[in-house]
């Protein structure tokens, strides 16, 4: 049987850097793997050089576009079985769920991992989270884009993340990330332990029969507003990303007027706006009556969104519940939506719709039973 090939792509960050106090970037793509021959033992290789230098705390949007389009060039040959994507760790959740998005129909795996310190320090973190990045590649059979990540802190088995639910929550630990809101993908100790939930009907990835597809447009002028109850400024946040203030930014820098702000609260346990300052709930009622497109996401895990008082003022207008959903991965993925639409109507379906598992079927009731390496 003919071996099967994997494209590594690379992207600088922390893998490729020196031990020196600057931290610069050592290795090529090329070098950084060709440091790991055990990847060969695996799979053809071929390696693509996407950044040579940059850290990933310089990852813009137009970045994440430009790794799509590069991993979408793979997925159409016919010859790789999977992408592997090196990556920064601080914004890896961002570019993840851009790319979970960007390609729609997906056919293989493309498997995101880096490092938490320069691959040169400690060849065993590296090496392990590379060895079975390409295994997943290779042999996992999936049809999703995942994170492959340490799954405690010494790197003996790795975790697979949902591009849609992985997120940091460590700067210095090797298991540094976690599912924000759902099931792992599996545990790769050797070989795939997948979680029941993922292997279930709601979570399962079968083969598509359509046509992989590039979507990579982009809305920018999107927000953020963190709302913490019992708070006085979510009015003038709120009141800053409809029309920036020209004392804040000079009349003749104004962008555009953002076309769409994720609206995010700690609640406590009760509806998301029932329970703020009615100026903050106004605020966004002059949003949405402004033509705005708002989704609205729970900080504190609180299960119902938009169902009692003002909130359901909210929701008639036009406000989206997105559930426990990372403020983060709505973000991304409202300037995704916008970017694919101007029908402001079709824009808040498209928010609604959980296109790769970021807004997880128990977002709205109970929780979802943990699943672990010994299990």
């Amino acid at each position: 049987m003919a071996r099967k090939k994997v494209a590594i792509l690379t992207c600088g960050g922390t893998p490729a850097m020196s031990l020196s106090p600057t931290l610069k970037v050592k290795y090529n793509g090329p070098e950084l793997i060709n440091k790991f021959p055990s990847l060969e033992t695996l799979a053809d290789l071929e390696v693509d050089e996407v950044f040579s230098n940059k850290d990933s705390s310089e990852m813009k949007p137009q970045d994440w576009q430009i790794i799509t389009e590069r991993a979408h060039h793979y997925v159409m040959r016919d010859d790789i079985s999977g992408i592997v994507v090196i990556h920064g760790t601080d914004t890896m959740e961002d570019t993840l769920m851009a790319v979970a998005l960007m390609i729609r129909n997906l056919n293989k795996p493309i498997v995101f991992t880096g490092t938490q310190v320069p691959a040169e320090k400690d060849m065993h973190h590296a090496e392990k989270l590379f060895y079975d990045s390409v295994l997943t590649a290779a042999n996992s059979g999936i049809n999703d884009v995942v994170l492959c990540f340490s799954g405690d802190e010494t790197s003996t088995f790795t975790n697979l993340y949902r591009a849609s639910t992985a997120f940091k929550f460590s700067t210095h630990k090797y298991d540094a990330f976690r599912s924000w809101d759902g099931p792992i993908v599996a545990i790769v100790d050797g070989k795939f332990k997948f979680s029941p939930q993922y292997n279930s009907h709601q979570y399962k990835i079968t083969k598509p029969t359509e046509f992989p597809l590039l979507k990579t447009n982009l809305e920018l002028n999107v927000g953020y507003a963190n709302v913490v109850i019992g708070t006085d400024y979510g009015e003038q946040i709120i009141s800053n990303i409809i029309t920036p203030r020209e004392e804040v930014i000079p009349q003749d820098k104004v962008t555009p007027r953002n076309r769409g702000y994720i609206l995010g609260t700690n609640t406590d346990g009760y509806d998301l706006l029932s329970h703020t300052r009615d100026a903050e709930a106004k605020a966004t009622l002059k949003a949405l009556e402004a033509g705005l497109v708002v989704g609205v996401v729970s900080n504190d895990g609180s299960p119902v969104i938009l169902a009692n008082g003002i909130d359901i003022q909210l929701r008639e207008k036009g406000a989206v519940p997105l559930g426990r959903m990372n403020f983060r991965k709505a973000l991304v993925k409202l300037s995704w939506v916008l970017g694919q639409t101007q029908d402001n109507e079709e824009a808040r379906r498209m928010l609604a719709y959980d296109y790769c598992g970021e807004i997880p079927p128990n977002s709205f009731d109970t929780e979802m039973k943990p699943f672990h390496h010994t299990d």
